[in-house]
């Protein structure tokens, strides 16, 4: 879920564009990025096949890279994941009992728990972009 995130924050971590880290590139800082990415994927429990397909990489390599990191980059992508979590928002489509209330979205900050309510206008918007774009329940 946070994968998309993880890679952006790590690229910026490291001051380097995603495409490179996503590259065959193999300059220093750009191997610092995947690095953490690598990382940062496993904090979250993603497997080395899994961190391998997002990275390009094969498993074995990503395990090079995990084992190679040391307490700093651990840190880094602790910070990077937590950051991460907190960009991150949830949608969920909560359905209701009557008719005026059909059209329900919340936004949820999965960290927090914290849950928002949208307006029934952007709710209404938000479902017919939704239906249009094939991405009905």
């Amino acid at each position: 879920m946070y994968d998309a995130e993880v890679l952006e924050a790590s690229a910026e971590y490291s001051r380097v564009h995603l495409d490179d880290m996503l590259s065959g590139n193999r300059h220093a800082p750009v191997v610092k990025a995947r690095r953490v990415a690598a990382v940062s994927l496993r904090i979250l429990g993603y497997s080395y096949p899994e961190i391998g397909s997002m990275l390009g990489r094969d498993h074995t390599t990503v395990m090079n890279l995990v084992n190679r990191a040391g307490d700093d980059m651990w840190e880094a992508a602790a910070e990077i994941v937590e950051r991460a979590r907190e960009r991150t928002f949830v949608l969920r489509y909560q359905p209701q009992t009557t008719f005026a209330d059909a059209l329900q979205w919340q936004v949820i900050n999965p960290r927090t728990g914290t849950t928002i309510s949208l307006p029934p206008g952007l709710c209404e918007d938000l479902s017919a972009a939704l239906i249009a774009g094939g991405m009905e329940e």
